[in-house]
């Protein structure tokens, strides 16, 4: 079993579901660095972190845990035992294990949470409910580096190594210019073109490439390493994020054909792999109406589920009085628990991060589970 620099993992994850998708309350990303120059070889995913899962970490030997749920949500003012999830974190730095949550950028993000939930009901082309802007495959950082047309590629495919040039389905992207450089070394210096406290000008070549800003570190290694000048100069600018119709919260769709409410139930207890759901029919659909159109959300998606039209309302959890609003209207809504909408999911994350993260172990933990149970 090899490993893999932390940052690499992070890259990795951010490949998936970048950050920038999270909703602004959120608490996303890498919550807890134990130790410098951090390595992975083992990862665990989980839902929530609860104690049972991080003995579970610890006996598999893993490095990070990946928590869908942020284990840090809100500021902490102090770190005690005292506090089960406090004491979870304390022995995790304790030990050298990295926490992660990706939580609503996973949620957002093209073939997360909620696109998954929208195949297993059949609809192939779901929309979000609530739109946002990102950057597709979390590149938000555009490099530009200067240098002489004799390392271009040599340049061009180190940052490439590192993961710099992703756009959408595309690697390897850049983009050239060429234009002539100047400038003068003090007396000290050891120009490779030139002389010292001379002005030179030179033919040299503006390379461009879109990176991830956590790659900026690599960048700047990959460039003192590959660059021939002593000096070498290259700029890293933010790029705003660009509209997408396929990026946000919660999904809505039509089905391919329309479905009565017993199909449809079959379908979201077969998805989910559960042996009840909490069931709130409009008297339209009691009455044989076939359900046509369906909007849902991972979680608790009341927030971006109250102003949508369709005719089938799924989530994990949502308010009594918000239930009646949507039955009043005509609409049917199923009601899975919370973390039941989001936990069939990490399977197909598994599957999705393997290739990325090579050599390194993936495990799904077995303990995790929803805190409430039928009985």
């Amino acid at each position: 079993m090899s490993r893999m620099k932390l940052p690499q993992v992070l890259a990795a994850l951010e490949e998936i579901a970048p950050l920038s998708l999270a909703e602004d309350w959120d608490n996303v990303g890498l919550l807890l660095e134990p130790k410098e120059r951090a390595s992975v070889k083992a990862c665990m995913l989980t839902i929530d972190l609860t104690r049972s899962v991080y003995d579970e970490a610890v006996e598999q030997g893993c490095d990070l845990i990946i928590s869908y749920h942020p284990p840090i949500f809100s500021g902490l003012k102090r770190l005690t035992r005292r506090d089960a999830q406090q004491a979870i974190l304390l022995d995790a730095s304790r030990r050298g294990i990295a926490i992660y949550a990706p939580h609503t950028a996973l949620d957002a993000a093209m073939g997360g949470v909620n696109d998954w939930l929208m195949e297993g009901l059949g609809v192939k082309d779901g929309r979000p409910n609530a739109p946002t802007s990102a950057h597709r495959s979390g590149m938000d950082t555009k490099i530009v580096v200067f240098v002489p047309d004799t390392h271009v590629d040599v340049i061009r495919d180190a940052l490439v190594a590192v993961g710099c040039g992703h756009i959408g389905d595309y690697s390897n992207c850049s983009f050239e210019l060429e234009g002539q450089g100047t400038f003068r070394g003090g007396k000290d210096s050891k120009p490779v073109v030139g002389a010292a406290e001379q002005l030179e000008r030179v033919e040299e070549i503006r390379l461009e490439m879109v990176c991830r800003s956590s790659q900026l570190g690599m960048v700047d290694d990959v460039i003192r390493s590959c660059h021939p000048y002593e000096e070498a100069a290259w700029d890293a600018y933010a790029l705003r994020p660009k509209p997408s119709p396929r990026l946000g919260q919660g999904r809505h769709g039509t089905f391919t054909r329309p479905l009565s409410v017993n199909t449809l139930v079959k379908k979201v207890k077969g998805l989910l792999g559960l042996s009840h759901v909490r069931l709130a029919v409009a008297t339209k659909h009691e009455e044989g109406a076939l359900l046509e159109s369906v909007a849902l959300c991972a979680g608790a998606g009341a927030s971006v589920l109250l102003n949508r039209k369709e005719d089938f309302i799924l989530t994990g959890e949502m308010r009594h009085h918000d239930v009646l609003a949507f039955v009043a209207r005509g609409q049917t809504v199923v009601l899975c628990d919370h973390s039941n909408t989001e936990r069939g999911f990490l399977s197909v994350y598994a599957e999705r991060l393997q290739p990325l993260l090579a050599g390194v172990e993936v495990y799904l933990s077995k303990s995790d589970r929803d805190p409430l149970v039928i009985v």
